[in-house]
């Protein structure tokens, strides 16, 4: 039986097919209006270099298929998601329960969708509550009070009352999500940002998961199961999966994968490099294991909880350089698959760290996607004269030579700054490359930060999904304790 690895990314969609001894990659443009269109294209093409004439066909040779992804990113980082409400304790409603004034109000919730409940509301009160945040067009409301865990009889008490007034079975009905459920911890910033972020990223990736299982049953009469990549670094079915417990699953696979061939080198330290279409990720390896941490920021959340070590940059392959000041910027602004770099000739008139890298020859025109796309050289040369050339007065390969310098600059600042977090010494740790333009930009680093090797792999290209064809089935079950001292 085959299994099948899918890892969505904000530029390009991997997957990676293994019988357990060959093992076979793809890549298609990822579709952001829809992910299960670049899902299905993966096993589209899949199907067709085994010879298949359908994808049902192909997928009754399939046991497993895993799926990776940064949707719950991209949409945290989009600010894209649901409308969210937000029940908390009076006096919190502007700190929820930080240090001056939070950082997640006006993104991830409105102010204005923000409640303060007294110590021991009525029905009246949390009904009104509600009432007003259901006025304001939110689709899902989050009860986090103060001191809710262990005991969160309370916030027990308002769920029930919230829910005997809208009932499931009614069309105004919202879900109703309990801090202390959601993050069962005693630290009360922790348990509002995982809820919030669960509530404001659940219903986009919902809605692409659900979609894929009903085409892989309905369409392609596929029963076997689909398992979510998890931060966790391994996987689960959906219906034991949370939004907020995929955030940068695919690049956190990445970091697994370097696990795993740090240990087939018999290496106790790697740094992990991932360059992409979007933004670059570094992380760590130390002791054979990804490097773990509590307390700091998931995607500029802060959050009190175990994550691996994974710091990004915007910067990747559809980064728009252009002038400013006399000096090239390059990002945060990204062509991304549609309409792309100029040189796809797909109406993209911006230049391009992957416009450099073709005119600087690192790329060949015509086998871009294994001979799939073949990319537009001269495009490539007008937009990078145009918007980079022309202002700073250099011919156009010296231009690109410089957008080159300025992403070696970025990537190298970030692995850097990630190194110095997780305590290795340069000299000690040898440099793991990959993502699409990884291993492009690999000596450059390993030179610039006096690593002692850089590392290349065959899968590179599909990373992510190599990490995910690796991982176990894991069901993470986190309970805070509360231990008094005699």
């Amino acid at each position: 039986m085959l299994t099948v690895d899918i890892d969505t990314g904000g530029t390009m969609t991997d997957a990676l097919v293994s019988d357990g001894e060959t093992r076979h990659a793809f890549k298609v443009d990822t579709t952001p209006h829809d992910y299960t269109v670049s899902f299905l294209a993966c096993l589209r093409e899949a199907a067709r270099h085994f010879g298949d004439e359908s994808v049902a066909t192909f997928l009754s040779r399939v046991g497993l298929i895993r799926w990776s992804s940064t949707i719950t990113t991209n949409v945290l980082g989009e600010r894209r998601g649901s409308k969210v409400g937000l029940f908390v304790s009076a006096g919190h409603e502007r700190t929820l329960y930080g240090s001056g004034r939070s950082p997640v109000l006006g993104e991830l919730v409105d102010e204005s969708n923000v409640i303060g409940l007294s110590e021991k509301p009525s029905d009246v009160e949390v009904l009104a509550g509600v009432k007003r945040l259901l006025e304001g067009g939110v689709r899902r409301i989050c009860v986090c009070l103060a001191d809710s865990f262990p005991d969160n009889r309370l916030e027990r008490a308002i769920k029930e009352t919230i829910e005997d007034q809208y009932p499931d079975h009614i069309i105004g009905a919202v879900p109703v999500l309990l801090g202390s459920e959601m993050a069962p911890l005693r630290h009360d910033q922790t348990r509002v940002h995982y809820s919030l972020m669960n509530a404001y990223t659940h219903t986009k990736l919902a809605t692409s998961l659900f979609k894929a299982e009903d085409l892989l049953r309905d369409e392609h009469d596929w029963r076997g199961p689909l398992l979510i990549g998890h931060t966790s670094g391994g996987v689960a079915r959906i219906g034991k999966t949370k939004a907020v417990d995929t955030m940068e699953s695919g690049p956190v696979f990445g970091t697994w994968g370097g696990a795993w061939m740090a240990s087939r080198y018999g290496l106790e330290n790697a740094a992990c490099f991932d360059v992409g279409g979007t933004t670059t990720k570094a992380s760590v390896v130390r002791g054979g294991a990804p490097v773990m941490q509590r307390g700091g920021e998931l995607l500029d959340v802060p959050v009190q909880a175990p994550l691996a070590l994974l710091r990004s940059a915007v910067v990747g392959g559809g980064s728009i350089a252009r002038v400013k000041d006399g000096a090239i910027v390059l990002g945060p602004e990204s062509m991304g698959a549609a309409p792309g770099p100029a040189c796809y000739g797909l109406g993209g008139d911006q230049a391009t760290l992957t416009d450099a890298l073709l005119v600087l020859g690192y790329l060949d025109p015509g086998n871009f996607l294994g001979g799939r796309r073949s990319l537009k050289i001269d495009a490539a040369r007008g937009a990078i004269e145009k918007n980079v050339a022309v202002p700073l007065g250099l011919p156009v390969e010296a231009a690109a030579s410089s957008i080159r310098d300025e992403a070696v600059a970025m990537m190298s600042d970030l692995l850097a700054a990630t190194l110095a977090e997780a305590g290795l010494a340069h000299a000690d740790t040898p440099l793991f490359a990959f993502g699409g333009n990884g291993p492009m930009f690999a000596c450059f680093v390993a030179d610039r930060l006096d690593l002692p090797a850089a590392r290349v792999f065959d899968l590179g290209p599909v990373f992510g999904a190599f990490g995910s064809a690796v991982s176990d089935v894991v069901h993470s079950y986190e309970h805070g304790l509360s231990l008094r001292w005699e």
